[in-house]
């Protein structure tokens, strides 16, 4: 805790109020970003899919309102959110967007480690981390895992 106190006023400068904290002993604030990435795939994921089924619905259904409309008081109203709508602005059928995300290997060790501790992470695990990546955390702790019915194996 000394050491984060210690640099606690750069934080201050680079960071938005709130946006900095100690978490607990050596380790801790970095396994705390890795569930955090977890998450936000998860929810990226979630986003994806549901304008995915918007995208099919029998008439054309505007893409960025719905994202603004969603942004005001809805209980999935996110930055994430407002991302997808500025990204909808530019591209309203997002066809410049390859649908790749770079590995960073954050999502393998999330899967790993919810693997390890025996937390389900279904959300995690089904989102842009995906199946190669948990049949690689899979391999890496040696194992074997069935996952939506789908055999993964190391």
């Amino acid at each position: 805790e000394a050491d984060y106190r210690s640099i606690a006023p750069l934080a201050e400068a680079l960071t938005a109020p709130g946006g900095h904290a100690w978490v607990g002993p050596n380790g801790a604030g970095h396994y705390t970003k890795m569930c955090h990435n977890a998450i936000e795939y998860a929810i990226m994921e979630a986003l994806g899919e549901g304008f995915d089924l918007l995208s099919r619905f029998d008439a054309p259904i505007d893409a960025r309102r719905v994202a603004d409309l969603w942004n005001h008081g809805s209980v999935i109203r996110s930055w994430l959110l407002e991302l997808a709508e500025q990204a909808l602005a530019k591209d309203p059928d997002l066809s410049s967007i390859t649908g790749y995300i770079a590995d960073s290997g954050e999502g393998r060790w999330a899967i790993r480690e919810a693997i390890e501790r025996g937390v389900p992470a279904t959300a995690g695990s089904s989102s842009a981390i995906g199946l190669e990546q948990i049949a690689v955390a899979a391999r890496d702790a040696g194992m074997e895992v069935v996952y939506s019915g789908i055999r993964l194996t190391p």
